[in-house]
């Protein structure tokens, strides 16, 4: 007699087919369920004209309900906080006995309103929520008014952004600050008015830098395909993260990447990136909000090259010890039952 299998939902925004973790389960666990990929991504017209509420977060809400409906012990995973909120209030009702997972759950700016108050009803329905940084554990408890042992800590974990460069494109050195995010970027521009005769080297969207008056020594890069982008990470001395304050939980994705490529990151020193960076071990820590700080750290990046790439050695043997995607393995196997992962300390 066969045993049933269980249904993995997975909710994603992605516009191709994603199971998340299968292609990483060895095939004897991956075989154990039937794998239901559910997209938010609305193409074309329809996409462009239903914005609000959400098209396609509506609709991968309602097939999820309806996928389970009369079944028993599913597990639904969304990944990020508006799929997830979607999901919990159009499913969240029918899950039955599901396990419910808020993957990614993290928030650049904390919604208010009538939003907040309709998130605060809904995430009851989600089991587990899972975090990129202990801070976030405890906010997002507090502000949504649920338990926080149902926030889990686990480390932003992804491959290497790039596996070799293309050619240098920038002959002379240069720092790099790249990414959109909860970014500090006048801050910086300050900064780089104090380091005139340091190169300082932008990847960034057109919105971040409006109304910013930009020095001479700053080159101003947008929309340039992923290997181009990591291949002037590559290249540069140092990588740049400034955040909007000492509590922003966002840059993971730039900050490990960077990492990986074993750069020393310069950045904000938040609670929200503290998992990752430790001040003059793994990085350099500046106080937010504080253009001569920033300044001061640049030129470091440029004076002390030997310590520098100490940094970035060690924060590159972090990343593969700590954000290699095995952490997203390990984690949904102890989600889907298959066993308990070490955890992050608390």
């Amino acid at each position: 007699m066969s045993i049933a299998k269980r249904q993995v939902i997975t909710v994603h925004e992605s516009d191709k087919e994603w199971h998340w973790t299968k292609h990483m389960l060895p095939p004897e666990e991956a075989a154990l369920f039937d794998w239901i990929d559910f997209s938010n991504f609305t193409p074309g017209l329809l996409g462009r004209l239903l914005r609000t509420p959400h098209f396609g977060r509506v609709r991968a809400g309602l097939k999820t309900r309806l996928a389970t409906r009369g079944r028993p012990q599913d597990l639904i995973i969304c990944h990020g906080p508006r799929p997830t909120f979607y999901t919990a209030m159009l499913a969240g009702s029918a899950k039955r006995d599901a396990t419910f997972v808020g993957m990614s759950f993290n928030y650049t700016d904390l919604p208010t309103g009538l939003s907040h108050r309709q998130m605060v009803k809904s995430y009851t329905h989600v089991d587990r929520f899972a975090v990129y940084s202990r801070m976030e554990r405890k906010l997002y408890a507090d502000y949504f008014d649920l338990p926080e042992e149902r926030f889990d800590f686990i480390r932003w974990a992804v491959d290497p952004p790039i596996a070799s460069a293309l050619p240098r494109r920038i002959a002379e050195p240069y720092v790099l600050a790249m990414g959109s995010e909860a970014r500090d970027y006048p801050t910086l521009m300050e900064a780089a008015r104090l380091v005139p005769g340091r190169k300082i080297v932008l990847v960034v969207l057109p919105h971040n830098l409006a109304g910013l008056s930009i020095p001479d020594n700053v080159e101003v890069l947008t929309n340039l395909p992923w290997d181009d982008a990591w291949s002037l990470a590559w290249h540069a001395e140092a990588n740049l993260v400034p955040l909007r304050s000492s509590t922003t939980p966002n840059g993971h994705r730039t900050i490990v990447g960077a990492m990986y490529l074993a750069k020393c990151n310069i950045l904000t020193d938040s609670s929200g990136i503290r998992d990752y960076v430790a001040h003059d071990e793994t990085g350099l820590l500046v106080p937010a909000n504080d253009p001569r700080a920033f300044a001061d750290a640049i030129d470091r990046a440029f004076d002390e090259p030997a310590h520098i790439a100490k940094l970035g050695e060690a924060a590159r043997a972090f990343a593969i010890r700590e954000c290699s995607p095995q952490v997203h393995v390990d984690y949904f196997r102890e989600v889907a039952g298959l066993g308990q992962r070490v955890r992050t300390p608390i």
